[in-house]
């Protein structure tokens, strides 16, 4: 399985202006008991509330929303300035100035509200707070009213490019206009949710025709075992049977291939899997030819695709199609993946796999280094799925073809026919195998890809080789940097432990006892006296001797694994934004909404912003703030290709004053605004700047008072 195809970049004119940016430094407070009163005056402020839009927004903000420059400039200095590592969390500080009446009310009506759900929340995970759904909400997903498409809310402009909406889909958008007409509500209920709510009702939607909730899918299946769910197992088999209309076909796959110039290797592979030679076992072939490197140049060159000799694999040689990344070229795919991002927080891929009929399969038994979710699009296909190997349960790699053979003893844990409309997910390590049945009809489905290579181990391996530089270049401890004790490879190593002769390999066991029987033999030998006596007591003192020298030996190496372990700790928030980069990097452009384009340069072009402006991140997650070398850097992913890696990341630069109010914009999200006059920052002008470059950057949404969008 391979991974989506993009990867970002982010402007350069906003990074020359934010890189040219200067600051007039505020002096700190001269003595520790002006920085203790600057810190308790900071605390007593009330808190800056980022607050979902409503109508008195847009006309305007009352006395008690703004901030005074004086208010800013101490909160930022009880801060220590915007040390953005030690103190993230600059938006809780007060930046709005109320009366004690107002705040007092404010703070009962908090309370009261907390105390409403807190019984509801208590035993919910805490990263399930922001996507709690609506009863109604959570009816429609199992109504016959909406398909997975429908949940997308693509930009009529790109509903209009695609050449995949099927007739059913097509019904479905009809629908939802009739409704829309009878009720004069909304076009689309799903556009009343956040998008991180959106990216929970697909899974839903997924999962709806088992009546299996996302809270029991990641409780009882999620990296544990595989899970069918079928339609012909739910009353709504007719409305189930369409959920996935709209992504792709037979007909717009011919069409696409006809019409775009692809490659193989890069866009799409031919592959069978049959009997190469008579009585041998049945292999996977690639019929497609090979990529070649380019002897000027170097670079890896791919053949470009024939149209008629893929159409004649597939037609008259029984071959497997399979399109690889189709989201480079659909719109409807990529909002698909860019909303599953959302909702598991890493790179999300997708490839689709169109197999004649007939009893045909592309690909040998085998097992993948992914989270696979199989969406059966059209057709019908037979798998077989089977438990992990014991060695290869959760695998980094994905697994070398299996044959029928290596798969004659094993016994599938599911044996399953996916038709319209039906969902399988494998976990990684999990063997499978799918194959079209005997008559006329085709299969195709598309399968998401998560979690590849995003394990803890992913992560500890960022962490540990810094963590191990760190305390080996400590100025306060030398205890890496001393040597090893001298001549220490004469009593370590498994030849000289004796811990636990279970753990030796079968040779030193040997070794050991032919020893030992040597030895018992020479003692038989030997005539019994005083000097007998004397050889057996240095001969134990020299085996204590060797246990306490091992024992020390390894109490020095815990203590220096401790050490590493505890700089480790100390670095677990750097690692974090690294792996957090290296997410950005990876991952989709964000497939935003008709609405939220509408916020964004897309959607107002020459917006400019005033103190009174609201802003908030375009789509949560998209952007990630942190400190290098003294700087405030900030990372996105807007600008990203749908080709992976196409363009290299290019961070907006900030001085390390301007973090609060970085964090303030990135960490404001849907439903919720926060006006421009309300950032952390000593100036009205400084404010401003910075919000007006991260919205021409394209990561920011605003909306203007005087009527709605700038």
């Amino acid at each position: 399985m391979k991974p989506q195809d993009q990867q970002g970049g982010g402007s350069r004119a906003a990074k020359k202006r934010a890189k040219k940016k200067k600051k007039n430094k505020q002096p700190q407070p001269s003595n520790e008991e002006d920085r203790k009163e600057l810190v308790e005056t900071t605390k007593s402020k009330s808190e800056s509330k980022k607050r979902p839009l409503e109508e008195k927004d847009v006309a305007g903000h009352s006395a008690k929303n703004k901030s005074s420059k004086k208010d800013n400039a101490e909160k930022k200095k009880a801060n220590g300035g915007g040390g953005i590592l030690k103190k993230p969390k600059y938006s809780s500080e007060g930046a709005s100035t109320k009366n004690s009446n107002t705040a007092e009310e404010d703070q009962l009506e908090d309370t009261e509200e907390n105390n409403m759900q807190e019984e509801e929340l208590q035993n919910l995970d805490a990263q399930d707070l922001d996507v709690l759904l609506p009863q109604e909400i959570q009816e429609l997903i199992t109504s016959d009213k909406f398909s997975l498409q429908d949940l997308l809310l693509l930009p009529s402009d790109k509903k209009k490019k695609q050449s995949t909406t099927s007739k059913s889909a097509q019904k479905s958008n009809k629908d939802v206009e009739k409704m829309v007409d009878e009720d004069n509500s909304v076009q689309n209920p799903f556009q009343e949710l956040t998008s991180k709510q959106r990216a929970r009702c697909a899974l839903n939607i997924l999962l709806a025709p088992s009546n299996i909730c996302a809270e029991e899918f990641y409780e009882e299946y999620w990296e544990k075992k595989a899970l069918c769910v079928q339609v012909q197992k739910d009353k709504n088999k007719k409305h189930h049977k369409h959920r996935f209309d709209g992504f792709l076909s037979l007909k717009s796959i011919r069409q696409w291939t006809e019409r775009h110039t692809l490659h193989y290797g890069r866009d799409l592979n031919v592959t069978r899997y049959h009997t190469l030679t008579p009585g041998q076992p049945k292999r996977r072939a690639n019929i497609d030819p090979p990529p070649y490197q380019d002897n000027k140049t170097g670079e890896t060159k791919y053949v470009q695709a024939d149209s008629s000799f893929v159409w004649e694999q597939y037609d008259e040689k029984k071959a497997t199609v399979r399109l690889l990344c189709p989201h480079k070229h659909n719109d409807t795919i990529h909002s698909l993946l860019s909303l599953f991002e959302l909702e598991w927080g890493c790179m999300v891929g997708a490839n689709a796999y169109l197999t004649p009929p007939g009893g045909s399969q592309g690909f040998a038994p085998h097992y993948d280094d992914i989270e696979a979710f199989c969406l059966q699009l059209e057709g019908r296909k037979r798998w077989k799925v089977y438990a992990p190997p014991k060695e290869a349960r959760l695998p980094r790699v994905s697994s070398e073809d299996f044959t029928d053979e290596d798969m004659m003893e094993q016994e599938p844990v599911l044996d399953v026919v996916l038709e319209p409309g039906d969902f399988l997910y494998m976990p990684r390590g999990w063997v499978h195998q799918g194959i079209t049945l005997p008559g006329n009809e085709h299969s195709l489905h598309l399968t998401m890809s998560a979690m590849q290579q995003w394990a803890w181990v992913d992560y500890l391996e960022l962490l540990m080789p810094e963590a191990l530089e760190a305390a080996a270049n400590s100025e306060t401890s030398i205890s890496l940097r001393k040597g090893l004790p001298r001549n220490f490879l004469d009593y370590m190593g498994a030849m000289y432990d004796q811990r636990d002769d279970d753990l030796l390999p079968d040779k030193l066991k040997e070794g050991g006892k032919n020893k030992e029987g040597e030895k018992e033999g020479n003692d038989n030998d030997n005539d019994e006296g005083d000097g007998d006596g004397a050889k057996e007591d240095y001969e134990e003192a020299q085996r204590q001797r060797l246990a306490l020298m091992q024992e020390n030996f390894r109490e020095e190496a815990k203590k220096r694994i401790m050490r590493v372990a505890k700089e480790a700790m100390d670095m677990v928030d750097a690692a974090c934004d690294q792996i957090g980069k290296r997410f950005l990097s990876d991952r989709l452009p964000p497939g935003l909404t008709a609405e939220e384009l509408a916020g964004t340069t897309e959607g107002q072009k020459d917006a400019k912003i005033w103190p009174t402006t609201l802003c908030r991140l375009s789509r949560p997650g998209i952007a990630r703030l942190v400190l290098e070398d003294g700087k405030a850097v900030l990372y996105h992913c807007a600008d990203n290709s749908r080709v992976f890696h196409e363009r290299a990341l290019e961070p907006m630069e900030f001085e390390v004053d301007d973090a609060p109010a970085l964090e303030q914009l990135i960490t404001t999200v849907e439903p919720e605004w926060i006006p421009v006059s309300d950032l952390i920052h000593e100036g009205m002008g400084d404010k401003i700047a910075i919000a007006q470059a991260l919205y021409d950057e394209g990561i920011l949404a605003i909306v203007n008072p005087e009527g709605g969008l700038a």
